[in-house]
């Protein structure tokens, strides 16, 4: 199963919230756009680093 990544952070209401593609949004509140943008970069550096694995596997 291939998920395509092209994140951004959404607000709805008083929450943010990191929408992973068109299709799936991260199950995850955060309560101001720093925190969201933070987790955002984790995921990018976690998806980078298994691709870098599976390349070199």
């Amino acid at each position: 199963m291939m998920i395509y990544f092209d994140m951004c952070v959404q607000e709805e209401g008083n929450c943010f919230y990191i929408k992973i593609n068109h299709s799936y949004m991260l199950d995850e509140e955060f309560k101001d756009e720093k925190s969201a943008e933070e987790r955002m970069r984790s995921i990018v550096q976690a998806r980078n680093n298994l691709e870098y694995e599976r390349k070199n596997y």
